[in-house]
């Protein structure tokens, strides 16, 4: 399997991040577009969840930091989307970006 690696840091609350983070990975139409089978669950508590698809499985948690907290994607890819391996990193990063642009 490939793997895509992404960390963003941002001067929000962790609790802050979690939920911009998790509101955009449950409502984004452009990553529920990629795949019909496309599902998240979260736990609040522990600040993590756990996105799944036909072709990949997702681990999201945020962090905190001394000043605020870091956002961190691992994404495990099926065979069949490594060769889309990159165009995902960009397209997770340019959401994170837009959404964490602090």
């Amino acid at each position: 399997m490939a793997k895509v690696r992404l960390e963003k840091k941002t001067d929000h609350t962790c609790s802050e991040a979690f939920s911009t983070l998790r509101l955009m990975l449950e409502n984004d139409e452009t990553l529920r577009k990629l795949d019909s089978r496309y599902r998240c669950e979260f736990n609040e508590k522990n600040l993590t969840g756990n996105v799944k698809g036909n072709g990949f499985d997702a681990q999201v948690g945020v962090q905190s930091l001394s000043e605020g907290a870091i956002i961190k994607i691992d994404v495990d890819l099926s065979f069949l989307l490594n060769p889309f391996k990159e165009k995902i990193r960009q397209t997770l990063q340019s959401k994170l970006d837009e959404k964490f642009h602090s």
